[in-house]
């Protein structure tokens, strides 16, 4: 990305000034057929259908056609009627409201030519995705550290915080992941849970269900997991623990989802915690997954709508949202430890302090 934006720090939270920013993109298989519309309406749900109709109308939403070795532009109203094709390109001009990070400090573990090593914090994703450009991991470190390229070898969820490998280059980057992805290094969480985990089970094997959302039912695959775990210590006043975490296969949320089988679920992780309204339940999920999608998107949009400021941008026009809830950006789960070996075959680790919330 080219560019530095301008930053708003408020509330304990970093924001990034709004700016235009344009996209392309090439249509995927699951769009073929489908008008412009429909796509941003159904996949792209930060805004409503009324929002894309009126980009289109204003020529700020176009596809981009190859046809007889020169390039047919559809925009306006006749983009409205156009199903799109393989190979048509998305033309997407847009006054970009970033949502908001935590204001805190990305640590440096380790750097070199090769390698930078940092402690990630909860709250920020990895690299630009969807409401988030600027306020990513990798382009805030681009930008701090005037570093070129940047290639995350391993994978926090936003909400977690903890170890990150990012690659410099692009033989340190090919080494670096083909360890990860063969399991070659040895990762080590810590996490703040419900209950005594003392008489726990110290490996779990349960399976986990890997969920495509945008591709509802038919995007589940089922896949072994196993976790190994340490208790570390209990609060008998907050009924909680301190748990060692070790994943031995590395599935999406594995270790979130193997402590709620335990019955030991992370205290304020509100996708499976039974505490909160819209937590995943093993039994709900598996009995009916097309009623659990649903009724966490619904849920997701009524939270979204919950959170309109009720003001509009002069600019855009565009609902503005209130100021979340620092605390509902962090998750007690953190990557501590790594351990594996380097390109000359040399043991390295890598290892962040313990996160506040762990003293109890």
């Amino acid at each position: 990305m080219s560019g530095t934006p301008d930053f708003i720090i408020r509330n304990g939270l970093r924001f990034v000034k709004p700016y235009y920013h344009v996209y392309r993109t090439t249509v995927k298989g699951r769009w073929f057929g489908k008008t412009a519309l429909q796509v941003f309406t159904e996949e792209f749900r930060n805004y409503d259908g009324e929002h894309y109709l009126k980009r289109i109308m204003e020529d700020d939403i176009s596809v981009i056609r190859r046809k007889n070795k020169q390039n047919i532009e559809f925009k306006g109203s006749i983009l409205l009627d156009t199903p799109l094709k393989s190979g048509d390109v998305i033309v997407h001009r847009e006054h970009i409201h970033e949502k908001p990070i935590l204001n805190r400090e990305i640590g440096i573990i380790h750097e070199d030519k090769d390698l930078l090593v940092v402690d990630k914090p909860s709250g920020i994703p990895m690299h630009p995705v969807q409401g988030y450009l600027y306020n990513s991991l990798t382009e805030a470190l681009k930008s701090k550290l005037n570093i070129l390229r940047l290639h995350p070898c391993n994978r926090l969820d936003k909400v977690t915080s903890g170890l990150v490998i990012l690659c410099k280059n692009f033989e340190s980057s090919s080494f670096y992941q083909t360890m990860v992805q063969e399991r070659e290094f040895r990762k080590e969480y810590i996490a703040r849970v419900d209950g005594d985990f003392s008489h726990s089970p110290l490996v779990c094997r349960n399976d986990v269900l890997i969920i495509d959302t945008k591709k509802k039912a038919e995007g589940v695959k089922k896949r072994t997991a196993i976790t190994r775990f340490k208790f570390l210590r209990y609060n008998s006043r907050l009924k909680q623990s301190i748990v060692l975490c070790i994943p031995e296969t590395g599935r999406t949320h594995q270790i979130r989802i193997h402590l709620r089988d335990l019955g030991h679920p992370i205290i304020n992780d509100w996708v499976y915690n039974p505490r909160y309204k819209r937590a995943f339940s093993r039994s709900a999920v598996e009995s009916n997954l097309p009623k659990s999608l649903s009724e966490i998107q619904k849920e997701q949009d009524e939270r979204r709508i919950a959170m309109y400021s009720g003001k509009t941008c002069s600019e855009c026009g565009i609902n503005l949202y209130r100021d979340p809830d620092p605390n509902s950006m962090v998750l007690f789960l953190h990557a501590l430890k790594y351990t594996g070996h380097d390109r000359q075959g040399g043991i390295i680790s890598y290892e962040t302090g313990m996160p506040a919330w762990t003293n109890i």
